[in-house]
């Protein structure tokens, strides 16, 4: 019998990290002297893209900016002090937790992220010890869509590509489990433009509940 493993995006796939953003930015934004964000759909589909992406899309500035370290630094700053304060792990994860561990099956996270950030995040939910694997953007020198951080997991976990399940909510999730061997799954629920948007990606799986998973998942 082939040892199986289920990786996961953070944000957006396990995790509504949204009301942390908007929370930074709009603290940022009052600093400023400018109004908070109010077009939350344009916001929402952008934070898959990272960081860069929400602090042009918040506050109108790009990479080539001046003042972008600084401002990319203070948010980095609030980020770490909230420690996802405002963020909910989806409903229904839980108990995908539990049977994946009761049927023996590893599971990790692997994020855009930076790796320093991700464990004290999931403290707050009691996370960081179950967890059989977390990797960041930084943890092998560069993120998705590139399949490094996927594959990299993959040792960790002593299981071969193509017995992963990267499980995700948005185009560089499943070119990343594509481009790394492994099953793409893409969530209906997330950061992304619909369902139109998930099916042009050519995921293996769609699902629309984290429970829908263990359907697919099995040993």
């Amino acid at each position: 019998m082939n040892k199986l493993a289920v990786l996961f995006d953070l944000d957006g796939t396990l995790f509504d990290t949204m009301p942390d953003f908007v929370y930074i930015f709009n603290l940022m934004l009052e600093k400023r002297g400018r109004s908070n964000i109010t077009d939350l759909d344009s916001f929402r589909v952008i934070i898959s893209k990272g960081n860069a992406a929400m602090i042009e899309n918040a506050l109108g500035l790009n990479e080539q900016h001046p003042e972008f370290k600084t401002i990319s630094d203070e948010f980095v700053k609030h980020y770490v002090e909230i420690r996802g304060r405002y963020s909910n792990l989806f409903v229904g994860f839980n108990k995908v937790f539990t049977e994946l561990d009761n049927k023996h099956i590893s599971w990790g996270i692997v994020t855009n992220r930076m790796e320093a950030n991700i464990a004290p995040f999931l403290k707050n939910f009691d996370l960081h010890d179950r967890a059989h694997c977390l990797v960041g953007a930084d943890t092998v020198g560069r993120g998705k869509p590139h399949p490094d951080s996927l594959l990299h997991a993959a040792k960790l976990l002593h299981v071969q590509p193509e017995h992963c399940f990267y499980v995700g909510d948005f185009s560089t999730d499943i070119i990343a489990a594509k481009a790394a061997g492994m099953k793409s799954v893409a969530v209906a629920w997330g950061y992304h433009g619909g369902l139109v948007d998930m099916q042009s990606w050519e995921p293996d799986y769609i699902i629309d509940t984290p429970e829908e998973l263990l359907k697919i998942v099995k040993t």
